[in-house]
């Protein structure tokens, strides 16, 4: 059964709501193994002011039972502290390089406040605790999939992947930077970060995926949408801020 992920809420709404359909039943689903990816989510160098108001737990409401799938929809919430969204002001002026604008032409409005509420980063919340299920299901199978930092702005902050994942992951959670490179080199990053978030702006980067024990067959070749790389792209570029995808 293919997995099937549905997100609802917005940025400053009550919570971020998803439906995760496709789960076998028996597969753990704990809540303290999504809190931690979520906490996860929260750090790093150079994040807004929100991840130091929000405390992001998640919540189930069907498809658990006894920290294991039930083999039915998995529903899920991740509360909003800021909860402000029926009070904030209308947007006139759409941000360049995000959804803003073409939100707002696309349903013929001149306040794009709907289109900047659910396009936010916020969104990725219910993104991450999903992917947490899953992640959980893909290690009871033996499958690993691990994810650094390469480079910031342009500076090489990587380090080469090796078997041992564990061993990288403790590396990689121990760095605000999320990557295994030198220290000299994420410490130039981190000084970059600094200096262009005080005036304003904002850096590029790129990110390695790294999955072990991955079985031969997946996917499917009949059709371009089925492909494997397909689906990997597809779900890369969901992604607020990703601009390209690279397998």
């Amino acid at each position: 059964m293919d997995l099937i992920l549905e997100t609802a809420g917005e940025s400053h709404g009550p919570c971020l709501s998803a439906i995760l359909s496709g789960i076998p039943a028996g597969s753990p689903v704990t809540s303290a193994f999504v809190d931690a990816r979520l906490a996860a989510r929260q750090c790093g160098r150079g994040r807004s002011s929100r991840q130091k108001t929000e405390q992001d737990r998640v919540v189930f409401f069907a498809g658990v039972r006894d920290d294991e799938a039930t083999g039915n929809p998995i529903a899920l919430q991740v509360p909003n502290r800021d909860q402000t969204y029926k009070d904030l002001p209308p947007v006139h002026a759409p941000r360049p390089g995000h959804a803003d604008l073409a939100g707002a032409l696309n349903r013929g409005l001149d306040d794009a406040r709907n289109i900047v509420e659910r396009s936010s980063a916020r969104e990725t919340a219910a993104r991450v605790a999903a992917g947490a299920i899953a992640a959980q299901f893909l290690d009871a199978l033996g499958i690993r999939v691990f994810g650094h930092v390469v480079s910031v702005g342009g500076i090489d902050v990587h380090a080469a992947v090796e078997d041992d994942l564990e061993s990288a992951r403790a590396e990689r959670d121990g760095s605000d930077l999320h990557a295994l490179g030198d220290d000299d080199a994420q410490d130039e990053a981190r000084a970059l970060i600094d200096r262009v978030k005080k005036e304003g702006d904002t850096l590029g980067g790129v990110i390695e995926v790294v999955a072990t024990g991955v079985p031969l067959g997946l996917g499917g070749h009949e059709r371009p949408e089925t492909k494997l790389s397909s689906t990997l792209a597809a779900a890369l570029m969901g992604i607020q801020a990703v601009r390209g995808v690279e397998l």
